[in-house]
């Protein structure tokens, strides 16, 4: 097994990997793969029919594909043995949990956390935002609206330099603030706006007047599911971010039953906004380390 650093080359056969594997976790994505490379150190190999992922040289994620799992795990184990790293492996579900147990009965220690779980909302829901409990949602958007002219794009060539500086002006006023965990995340956003297209994303930015206010991207998952991988507002702009997040489910998501929008990091102001638009659905993501 011969892991490499991966490129946008590789985009097909790993896509190819993934759409067998039906995973529906946010880290089982070329894109998110391919924009977090720098910041995780991002490596790839091709083994035995399986796409075998790796970050920092020794956190291992599940085999993706049809082929021989098994063989691809005892292989990723005897990497880490040899680099003198504790073998870590992350990325699956319950029945990969179990799955896991039933091959190597007693070898793990398997553990999730709620931290790292997805929230899945349903796309309809965040279109409409009907009924008494997005009553709050409907007033912020009401707000913004009630400030002044606006409108919605789709992100393209067009928009995309004004998104760029809506970024910097967002990521200095959090760095003045003195948060400086940002700086990965901004070298994260500036890849996928560079590499839009290559990476099949699609963008939505929120205008007021001629200044961009918001702006979000995201990549269709599955047949059924959008992922959204960015999102950004002023947050000084009553209703800045659920419009956008409506917005860009009117435009983008038309077609799709579900929108994954990723792990609330164990954050609390995160996690109370994220749970304030009602998850149908919680991937839970389950991490195995060698005892």
């Amino acid at each position: 097994m011969q892991f490499r650093k991966i490129t946008l080359e590789d985009k097909e056969w790993i896509n190819k990997y993934l759409k067998e594997s039906g995973y529906k976790g946010c880290e089982f994505s070329f894109s998110t793969m391919m924009m977090w490379k720098e910041v995780y150190h991002n490596e790839v190999a091709e083994y035995k029919g399986t796409m075998c992922y790796r970050s920092h040289k020794h956190i291992y994620t599940f085999p993706a594909g049809s082929g021989d799992k098994r063989a691809a795990i005892e292989t990723m184990m005897g990497l880490a043995e040899k680099s003198g790293q504790v073998f870590t492996l992350r990325g699956f579900d319950k029945e990969g949990a179990e799955w896991l147990e039933e091959q190597f009965p007693g070898v793990f220690e398997i553990s999730t956390s709620r931290d790292e779980w997805d929230y899945v909302y349903s796309v309809e829901a965040l279109s409409t935002l009907a009924g008494p409990k997005y009553h709050g949602k409907r007033n912020h958007i009401a707000r913004f609206k009630d400030g002044g002219d606006w409108h919605y794009e789709t992100m393209g060539p067009d928009n995309i330099e004004n998104c760029r500086i809506m970024s910097d002006k967002w990521y200095q006023a959090q760095l003045d603030a003195g948060n400086h965990t940002v700086l990965n995340e901004k070298q994260v956003l500036n890849y996928a706006l560079d590499h839009l297209q290559e990476l099949d994303l699609r963008g939505g930015v929120l205008y007021r007047g001629e200044e961009v206010v918001a702006f979000t991207v995201g990549e269709a998952m599955s047949e059924d599911t959008f992922h959204v991988h960015i999102e950004k507002a002023y947050s000084d702009i009553q209703g800045a971010y659920p419009m956008i997040n409506q917005q860009f489910v009117l435009h983008e998501m038309q077609g799709f039953q579900y929108v994954n929008r990723e792990e609330d990091m164990g954050i609390p102001g995160l996690r109370r906004a994220k749970e304030s638009y009602y998850p149908v659905e919680m991937i839970e993501k389950y991490k195995a380390v060698l005892k």
